[in-house]
Protein backbone atom coordinates (compact mmCIF):
# COMPACT_ATOMS: atom_id res chain seq x y z
CA UNK A 1 0.00 0.00 0.00
CA UNK A 2 3.08 2.33 0.59
CA UNK A 3 4.15 1.39 -3.26
CA UNK A 4 1.20 2.38 -4.41
CA UNK A 5 0.67 5.82 -2.30
CA UNK A 6 3.79 6.65 -2.78
CA UNK A 7 3.18 6.12 -6.81
CA UNK A 8 -0.12 8.25 -6.87
CA UNK A 9 2.48 10.86 -5.13
CA UNK A 10 4.89 11.08 -7.55
CA UNK A 11 2.32 10.80 -10.52
CA UNK A 12 1.42 14.04 -9.11
CA UNK A 13 4.31 15.79 -9.06
CA UNK A 14 4.93 14.44 -12.70
CA UNK A 15 1.79 15.50 -14.29
CA UNK A 16 2.24 19.14 -12.59
CA UNK A 17 6.37 19.16 -13.86
CA UNK A 18 4.61 18.42 -17.47
CA UNK A 19 1.97 20.85 -17.31
CA UNK A 20 4.15 23.63 -15.83
CA UNK A 21 7.58 23.11 -17.82
CA UNK A 22 5.90 21.27 -20.86
CA UNK A 23 8.98 18.05 -19.63
CA UNK A 24 9.00 15.71 -17.51
CA UNK A 25 12.34 15.45 -14.75
CA UNK A 26 15.23 13.07 -15.80
CA UNK A 27 14.61 11.51 -12.31
CA UNK A 28 12.50 12.23 -9.21
CA UNK A 29 14.20 12.35 -5.84
CA UNK A 30 14.27 10.43 -3.59
CA UNK A 31 12.13 9.47 -0.48
CA UNK A 32 12.59 10.88 3.02
CA UNK A 33 13.92 7.78 4.54
CA UNK A 34 16.50 7.09 1.70
CA UNK A 35 17.94 11.05 2.17
CA UNK A 36 17.95 9.73 5.95
CA UNK A 37 19.93 6.69 6.06
CA UNK A 38 22.32 8.21 3.10
CA UNK A 39 23.14 11.08 5.91
CA UNK A 40 23.85 8.43 8.00
CA UNK A 41 27.27 8.46 8.10
CA UNK A 42 28.97 4.72 9.97
CA UNK A 43 32.46 4.11 8.25
CA UNK A 44 33.13 2.29 5.90
CA UNK A 45 31.08 4.27 3.59
CA UNK A 46 30.71 2.99 -0.22
CA UNK A 47 29.82 5.73 -2.95
CA UNK A 48 27.82 4.59 -6.09
CA UNK A 49 28.65 7.44 -8.73
CA UNK A 50 26.43 5.16 -11.05
CA UNK A 51 23.43 5.92 -8.30
CA UNK A 52 25.02 9.36 -7.36
CA UNK A 53 24.46 7.18 -3.59
CA UNK A 54 26.55 6.69 -0.55
CA UNK A 55 25.95 4.44 2.20
CA UNK A 56 27.25 3.15 5.24
CA UNK A 57 28.53 -0.60 4.51
CA UNK A 58 26.68 -1.30 8.24
CA UNK A 59 23.16 -0.54 6.71
CA UNK A 60 24.22 -2.97 3.57
CA UNK A 61 25.21 -5.84 5.80
CA UNK A 62 22.48 -6.76 7.66
CA UNK A 63 20.00 -5.89 4.86
CA UNK A 64 21.65 -8.36 3.10
CA UNK A 65 21.49 -10.54 5.43
CA UNK A 66 17.91 -10.52 6.07
CA UNK A 67 17.19 -10.80 2.37
CA UNK A 68 19.29 -13.58 2.06
CA UNK A 69 17.29 -15.44 5.17
CA UNK A 70 13.77 -14.11 3.04
CA UNK A 71 15.19 -15.57 0.22
CA UNK A 72 16.18 -18.87 1.45
CA UNK A 73 12.89 -19.36 3.69
CA UNK A 74 10.48 -18.38 0.91
CA UNK A 75 11.91 -18.39 -2.33
CA UNK A 76 11.29 -14.86 -2.78
CA UNK A 77 13.44 -11.94 -2.97
CA UNK A 78 14.23 -10.04 -5.78
CA UNK A 79 10.84 -8.42 -6.60
CA UNK A 80 9.14 -8.13 -3.84
CA UNK A 81 12.16 -7.59 -1.21
CA UNK A 82 15.44 -6.52 -3.05
CA UNK A 83 13.65 -4.16 -5.39
CA UNK A 84 11.34 -2.07 -2.32
CA UNK A 85 14.43 -1.83 0.00
CA UNK A 86 16.94 -0.50 -3.09
CA UNK A 87 14.27 1.72 -4.23
CA UNK A 88 12.58 3.06 -1.16
CA UNK A 89 15.00 2.65 1.46
CA UNK A 90 18.66 3.07 0.20
CA UNK A 91 17.23 5.79 -3.42
CA UNK A 92 18.43 3.60 -6.08
CA UNK A 93 16.35 4.61 -9.27
CA UNK A 94 14.04 1.86 -10.05
CA UNK A 95 15.66 0.51 -13.48
CA UNK A 96 19.35 0.47 -11.28
CA UNK A 97 17.54 -1.44 -8.35
CA UNK A 98 15.71 -4.12 -10.89
CA UNK A 99 19.27 -4.57 -12.60
CA UNK A 100 20.95 -4.78 -9.37
CA UNK A 101 18.39 -6.83 -7.80
CA UNK A 102 18.51 -9.22 -10.87
CA UNK A 103 22.24 -10.29 -9.98
CA UNK A 104 22.16 -10.23 -6.30
CA UNK A 105 19.28 -12.73 -6.02
CA UNK A 106 20.95 -15.27 -9.09
CA UNK A 107 24.24 -15.48 -7.47
CA UNK A 108 22.24 -15.57 -3.97
CA UNK A 109 19.74 -18.28 -5.03
CA UNK A 110 22.29 -20.17 -6.80
CA UNK A 111 23.75 -20.99 -3.28
CA UNK A 112 20.40 -22.01 -2.26
CA UNK A 113 19.23 -24.09 -5.30
CA UNK A 114 22.52 -26.02 -4.69
CA UNK A 115 21.65 -26.73 -1.14
CA UNK A 116 18.02 -27.82 -2.45
CA UNK A 117 19.70 -29.83 -4.98
CA UNK A 118 21.46 -31.54 -3.22
CA UNK A 119 19.03 -32.38 -0.40
CA UNK A 120 16.52 -33.65 -2.61
CA UNK A 121 14.10 -30.88 -2.70
CA UNK A 122 14.01 -30.19 -6.48
CA UNK A 123 11.28 -31.71 -8.79
CA UNK A 124 13.75 -31.88 -11.98
CA UNK A 125 10.99 -32.07 -14.76
CA UNK A 126 9.22 -29.11 -13.36
CA UNK A 127 12.34 -27.59 -12.98
CA UNK A 128 13.42 -27.61 -16.50
CA UNK A 129 9.49 -26.57 -17.43
CA UNK A 130 9.47 -23.71 -15.12
CA UNK A 131 13.77 -23.12 -16.54
CA UNK A 132 13.35 -22.90 -19.68
CA UNK A 133 9.68 -20.65 -19.14
CA UNK A 134 11.32 -18.18 -17.41
CA UNK A 135 14.25 -17.35 -19.54
CA UNK A 136 11.58 -16.28 -22.38
CA UNK A 137 9.75 -14.40 -19.49
CA UNK A 138 13.03 -12.61 -18.35
CA UNK A 139 13.84 -11.88 -21.99
CA UNK A 140 10.68 -10.29 -22.96
CA UNK A 141 11.03 -8.30 -18.88
CA UNK A 142 14.31 -7.23 -19.40
CA UNK A 143 13.49 -5.45 -22.99
CA UNK A 144 10.25 -4.21 -21.80
CA UNK A 145 11.75 -1.65 -19.06
CA UNK A 146 13.78 -0.21 -22.09
CA UNK A 147 10.38 1.44 -23.06
CA UNK A 148 9.29 2.07 -19.08
CA UNK A 149 9.97 4.58 -17.15
CA UNK A 150 10.61 4.42 -13.32
CA UNK A 151 7.27 5.55 -12.60
CA UNK A 152 5.81 2.78 -14.16
CA UNK A 153 8.45 -0.10 -12.94
CA UNK A 154 7.05 1.49 -9.37
CA UNK A 155 3.48 1.08 -10.13
CA UNK A 156 3.99 -2.46 -11.79
CA UNK A 157 5.58 -3.57 -8.15
CA UNK A 158 3.14 -1.83 -6.18
CA UNK A 159 0.44 -3.95 -8.13
CA UNK A 160 2.25 -7.19 -8.37
CA UNK A 161 2.94 -6.64 -4.41
CA UNK A 162 -0.31 -5.95 -3.28
CA UNK A 163 -1.62 -8.73 -5.62
CA UNK A 164 1.05 -11.47 -4.03
CA UNK A 165 -0.41 -9.94 -0.21
CA UNK A 166 -3.83 -10.04 -1.05
CA UNK A 167 -3.03 -13.96 -1.84
CA UNK A 168 -0.93 -14.97 1.42
CA UNK A 169 -4.06 -13.09 3.45
CA UNK A 170 -6.89 -15.02 1.59
CA UNK A 171 -4.40 -17.74 2.56
CA UNK A 172 -3.91 -17.49 5.92
CA UNK A 173 -7.74 -16.83 6.28
CA UNK A 174 -8.52 -19.91 4.35
CA UNK A 175 -6.38 -22.08 6.29
CA UNK A 176 -8.04 -20.37 9.70
CA UNK A 177 -11.30 -21.47 9.02
CA UNK A 178 -12.87 -24.74 10.65
CA UNK A 179 -12.49 -27.42 7.79
CA UNK A 180 -10.45 -26.02 5.26
CA UNK A 181 -6.86 -26.27 7.06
Amino acid sequence: LYMLTEFFRRKRVLDYALLKNGSLPPAMPTTAIANRLQRIYLPPIMHFSHSGIRLSVWLLIPTGILIGMLAGFTGSGGGFITVPVLVYLFGLQPLTAVGTALVQVALAAGYGALRHGLSGNVVLPLFLIMLASSFIGAQFGSRLTRYLRGISIRLLLAVTALVAAIGIVTKVIQIGLPGTG
